[in-house]
């Protein structure tokens, strides 16, 4: 970390040259901070030990404007709404489905009447009492990595914006658990954000890679290379909407160098607010259980 420990106000400048705001400055210390206790942690202190809800209860306790606790309900709603229009189109009707990291449980209730069965898992419970007993919907605390499910029970899996907050051991962990509960024939969908447009924490005020509480970023390869790893197979990029709108890892990567020679021609921070640039690096990456 290249934070000094008490900056003047000329060093608090962002990778650009521009000045950083106190309140965002601390936050990329506190961040940084958190980040290389969590990796530098024994997996019994992250797993089961409750690490993980430290750190993050520390955070947005002592980050009181973190954009995680700014955003307004409508637009939690909205996108909300969006993710559900998207697995509508992709998980098989009448499916048994799973969302890991499901936070308040809500995209899973959403799902209710197209799934026949929606496990929300999470390392907390934060679902309302009376949501929690709607008939179909399940709700299972986890360790931070272990899937409390029966071996081959679910049909569809998802994940958004997980992965990359994982120590990379768990990450692995957590995938292989994630084959072990779907059937045969049964697909995983991971939503990740592209380490190639990032970084996408708050490391990205000074950094050109992660080192936030985005622990471990990815590509559409080294995500398939972690997947591969775990047993899944065809493993591909969902790029559209619905079901069949999917390509192969290799054009996957061929899109990476694209926004890569994107990147070189337009500078890299006009690249990552382009939005056919961001298209382009849109990482959800389908995967089968053999």
């Amino acid at each position: 970390m290249d934070a000094p420990n008490t900056p003047t106000e000329s060093l608090r400048r962002d990778r650009y040259g521009a000045p950083i705001e106190s309140h965002i400055w601390d936050h990329y210390v506190l961040e940084l901070q958190l980040a290389e206790r969590l990796l530098n942690s024994e997996r019994s202190e992250r797993i089961g030990g409750g690490l993980y809800t430290e750190v993050y209860d520390t955070l947005f306790k002592s980050v009181p404007l973190h954009p995680q606790n700014r955003k307004r309900a409508e637009d939690l709603n909205a996108d909300r709404a969006r993710r559900a229009s998207i697995l509508r189109a992709v998980v098989p009707a009448g499916a048994a489905f799973l969302e890991v990291g499901a936070g308040d449980g809500r995209l899973s209730l959403d799902l209710l009447g197209h799934v026949s069965q929606a496990h929300a898992v999470d390392v907390s419970e934060q679902v309302l009492a009376e949501e929690h007993a709607r008939e179909g919907f399940h709700f299972h605390i986890s360790d931070g990595v272990s899937m409390p499910l029966p071996e081959g029970s679910i049909d569809f899996a998802y994940s958004n914006q997980l992965i990359e907050h994982l120590h990379p051991d768990d990450a692995v962990e957590q995938l292989s658990e994630i084959f072990r509960v779907l059937k045969p024939g049964g697909d995983y969908l991971c939503v990740t954000p592209n380490r190639l447009s990032g970084p996408h924490d708050i490391s990205d005020l000074r950094h050109e890679t992660s080192c936030g509480l985005h622990l471990q970023e990815f590509g559409c390869r080294s995500l398939a290379a972690l997947m591969e790893r775990a047993g899944f197979m065809n493993i591909r990029l969902l790029v559209g909407k619905k079901r069949g709108a999917e390509i192969s890892v290799a054009h996957g990567a061929l899109r990476e160098d694209i926004y890569k020679a994107m990147r070189a021609v337009l500078g890299e921070r006009r690249a990552r607010t382009n939005p056919i640039g961001l298209r382009l690096v849109n990482l959800q990456m389908l995967a089968t259980k053999p």
